[in-house]
């Protein structure tokens, strides 16, 4: 009898075979419709900025509590919510789904940042033209316009505005698990 390891080709084809990398229909239309939703959310919000100087997801309250961005991530991940609940055989202990929407807010949170790169505008031109997308980000974290109480800080904000973007993108992500724990099911693996 002579031994032989499998090639990882042989290895793959077999867990192909054997369905290890099948999605469940309702799966993937969970994982449309909460990546499409996200993008779409991400887009409209990228869009009122850029149109009215209004962004909804940068309003915090007390500088640290993140309400717009929780109330844009909430946004951004109710197409799973949608979805899964639509689904009967999509119960919701499925790490694959909480994962997705935490990746889905996340990817929300930063196409916020590149729809509004390339839709701003200087009077006749495009910003995309004038500068990098990593100048754009630098110039948006670090001279971001604070305002508290009526009152404007420095436009060199710096650290401030650093720390209020990771805020809403904590903010942005705190959205994922509650709307996955309001999704119907049997259980979740995060109760576990």
């Amino acid at each position: 009898m002579t031994l032989r390891s499998r090639t990882s080709d042989e290895v793959l084809t077999g867990l192909i075979a054997e369905g290890a990398f099948k999605m469940r229909k309702s799966m993937k239309k969970a994982m449309l419709v909460g990546f499409g939703g996200a993008v779409v959310v991400a887009y409209a919000l990228a869009m009122v900025s850029v149109l009215t100087g209004f962004s909804p997801y940068r309003l915090s309250v007390v500088l640290v509590v993140p309400l717009g961005a929780m109330a844009c991530g909430f946004a951004a991940v109710s197409g799973f919510y949608f979805a899964a609940k639509d689904e009967e055989e999509l119960e919701r202990p499925q790490p694959v789904l909480f994962v997705a929407m935490i990746a889905a807010a996340c990817l929300a949170q930063m196409l916020i940042f590149v729809f509004e790169y390339f839709g701003a505008f200087i009077p006749t031109h495009s910003l995309a033209a004038l500068m990098s997308f990593p100048d754009y980000i630098e110039l948006t974290f670090t001279n971001a316009e604070v305002r508290m109480r009526g009152q404007d800080f420095e436009p060199e904000s710096g650290g401030l505005a650093m720390a209020l973007a990771f805020s809403q993108l904590v903010g942005f992500l705190l959205a994922a698990p509650i709307t996955y724990k309001q999704i119907p099911g049997s259980g979740s693996f995060i109760d576990q």
